[in-house]
């Protein structure tokens, strides 16, 4: 019973997310509703990725056991890219933004 619950809440969420568009839906966009919604995806993902790169390089850097520079700097990097495609993925499928 809590198995076929969890499947079907999965289920329900990936046909909401990846599903069909609404009935409302037009194939034909203005370019002026193009341009804000790439925008939003773009500036508010590289924003995130950026803070939280900054944020995990500030907080290495400044510790006083200090890891190579070149491992911090690829744990920092991983984490911001993470940040911003995960930033990506909740503007597509919970927001109106995009």
């Amino acid at each position: 019973m809590l198995w076929e619950t969890i499947q079907k809440g999965v289920g329900d969420f990936l046909n909401r997310f990846i599903g069909r568009p609404p009935e409302g839906f037009s194939e034909t966009w203005p370019l002026q509703e193009i341009i804000r919604a790439e925008s939003i995806h773009f500036l508010f993902s590289v924003a995130l990725g950026w803070l939280v790169f900054s944020l995990i390089l500030t907080i290495f850097l400044s510790r006083r056991h200090r890891w190579s520079d070149r491992y911090i700097f690829r744990f920092s990097l991983v984490f911001g890219l993470c940040a911003s495609f995960t930033m990506h993925i909740f503007i597509d499928g919970f927001t109106n933004l995009a």
